[in-house]
């Protein structure tokens, strides 16, 4: 991944070490937060460790069908790994992508982040 997919597209900030990660999943558990600590999944995506700004890079890759991906490749994917959650939404037809990022699992409405991400949602069915 990283010779093929990463240093070609320049995403420098993106490797396969989970033990790379700086950032800390955390969950709800009555009612306070709690740090889970950092993804250890080893394989797949969970291993994936990056950045807003290549995350970016890469959607646009797809977005402007770039020749690293053939179109029977292109899906849509949700992802979680202890604390970490990621959902992905590409729009081909209106050239939009939008990714939401977070380190908290089970955001809720009463929570300012949750909000934000129900908000964004809700602009992201207005687009359908």
């Amino acid at each position: 991944m990283t010779t093929r997919i990463f240093k070609k597209l320049n995403m420098n900030n993106t490797l396969c070490n989970p033990l790379m990660a700086t950032s800390i999943g955390y969950t709800r558990l009555n009612n306070k937060i709690v740090p889970l600590g950092y993804g250890r999944d080893t394989s797949g995506d969970g291993c994936i460790v990056t950045t807003v700004a290549d995350l970016s890079i890469w959607l646009n890759a797809v977005l402007n069908k770039d020749s690293i991906l053939t179109e029977s490749s292109w899906y849509q994917h949700n992802g979680s790994d202890m604390g970490y959650i990621t959902f992905v939404f590409l729009s081909f037809e209106k050239q939009i992508t939008v990714s939401i990022c977070q380190n908290l699992e089970a955001l809720q409405l009463n929570d300012d982040a949750g909000r934000v991400e129900f908000n964004i949602m809700q602009c992201i069915d207005q687009f359908l």
